[in-house]
């Protein structure tokens, strides 16, 4: 048995009102093990990640992606806010 909703607690609907992107640190602490995530994909040591996806092509760059997806979800999983 399903139990009742107190409609006072639990909206109907919720409505997003906005959606803020950190794409430099600015609101969370960077988290993301870029060693580990190139690591993990087989990318050498100062390679730029991105240059390297992109230039992948095929089941290869399936893979790279689905590993930086990976590396991407746990980092935002673990977010913690920068002070002030």
């Amino acid at each position: 048995m399903i139990p009742e909703r107190n409609s006072a607690l639990l909206p109907t609907r919720m409505i997003i009102r906005g959606v803020i992107f950190d794409m430099d640190g600015t609101i969370t602490a960077p988290s993301i093990d870029f060693d580990g995530m190139r690591a993990a994909a087989g990318i050498p040591a100062g390679t730029d990640i991105l240059e390297y996806v992109t230039a992948a092509t095929g089941a290869e760059a399936d893979r790279l992606r689905a590993v930086m997806q990976r590396f991407e979800e746990g980092a935002a999983a673990r977010a913690e806010l920068n002070p002030g």
